[in-house]
């Protein structure tokens, strides 16, 4: 008697245990962002030695740890007093780059340190090409997270840093003026001084054109889509709308009339006049560049010496 042959049905995989796979456009921006790091890397006029610029009566730290909001670790500098005196807080000013640069920018190109020897606590954190976001496309950067908690956190846990409202600020140049701004406005419960120079307050606003496609690109990966959340929760001008003058932090702002950021700045000056908010603003002659941020910094400390405070350690 022939038997029939017998058929087995091929065993399937289970879907949960299947490898999960990445759309195409996640591939996309994670390459983006690799590239957007090369270009940091590569930039002619990326420095290969670090020479901070420190006056004999301050200390500088270097610390590295692991930011939730990163997804890694990250570094950055504090530059403080080289005396603190027993249970006392000094404010802490979080120095935020330009693009381009990184934490080493602001004690190799600038003279803040010695403001630290007045009785500040310098932090410099490493932004990326972030603007201070929290990036909207590709890998892990949550950096308006980063610097508004994990950082914060960090820095009051290891220095003799305020835990204050009234005991922190935040300082930017150019992008950096940018992220003191939307971190400030959205977070005012936390700051009471926000000061920009030079600030690229024009970047949620980023024209598209032939010669600039890369740049629009790249900041497109931050903010994402015109319309999206993203852009909304960074805009500085619809942030500023939601505030009044006893909510907000004091905000100055300096730019040069010859800077190409003139325009931009000029238009959110306007903006908090409308809307009542407490400001400061400077136009000056200089150009986009450190010798312009540098001669600015001692009216902008002055200025912020009137709106922060040391506080007594519990």
């Amino acid at each position: 008697m022939k038997s029939e042959p017998v058929h087995r049905a091929t065993p399937q995989p289970d879907p949960k245990n299947l490898p999960s796979r990445k759309p195409a456009s996640l591939h996309f921006w994670n390459l983006l962002a690799r590239l957007q790091q090369w270009r940091d890397r590569t930039r002619p006029y990326k420095r290969s030695i670090d020479s901070p610029k420190l006056p004999a009566d301050v200390r500088l730290h270097d610390v590295s740890f692991h930011s939730e909001a990163l997804g890694g670790v990250t570094t950055y500098r504090v530059i403080q007093p080289g005396h603190i005196k027993f249970g006392t807080r000094l404010p802490a000013v979080y120095l935020l780059h330009a693009a381009g640069d990184d934490h080493l920018g602001w004690s190799n190109d600038s003279d803040v340190a010695r403001f630290a020897a007045l009785g500040f606590i310098l932090v410099m954190p490493n932004g990326g090409f972030s603007h201070f976001a929290n990036v909207a496309r590709g890998p892990q950067e949550n950096y308006a997270d980063f610097i508004t908690h994990d950082l914060r956190l960090d820095v009051e846990s290891r220095f003799a840093a305020s835990t204050e409202r009234n005991g922190r600020a935040l300082v930017g140049v150019s992008m950096g003026g940018f992220g003191a701004m939307h971190l400030a406005l959205r977070n005012p419960h936390l700051y009471a001084f926000a000061a920009g120079i030079s600030s690229a307050l024009n970047v949620v606003d980023f024209p598209l054109s032939p010669r600039n496609f890369l740049t629009w690109l790249m900041l497109h990966r931050v903010f994402g889509s015109e319309s999206g959340s993203h852009r909304r929760e960074t805009n500085p001008f619809r942030l500023a709308s939601s505030l009044t003058a006893e909510s907000a932090p004091y905000i100055y702002l300096t730019c040069s009339r010859h800077d190409h950021l003139i325009t931009a700045n000029r238009r959110f000056v306007d903006a908090l006049i409308d809307l009542n908010l407490p400001h400061t603003f400077h136009v000056t002659d200089g150009d986009h560049d450190w010798q312009e941020w540098n001669a600015e910094l001692p009216a902008l400390f002055r200025s912020l010496s009137e709106h922060v405070r040391a506080q007594a350690r519990q």
